[in-house]
């Protein structure tokens, strides 16, 4: 997912969200990712669901 695309999704949603998600979701942003953390979430995601 691109920066944009994130941002976009949080300003979607930050009427939905409780105080502070939003801004904090947009504060993390600044962080860099940990792209191995989120690949191994996204394959037990998978793993999960296949049952």
């Amino acid at each position: 997912m691109t920066h944009a695309f994130v941002t976009a999704l949080i300003e979607e949603y930050a009427a939905k969200l409780p105080a502070g998600v939003a801004r904090s979701a947009q504060d993390s942003l600044a962080e860099r990712a940990d792209n191995a953390a989120v690949a191994r979430w996204i394959m037990d995601f998978f793993r999960q669901a296949q049952g």
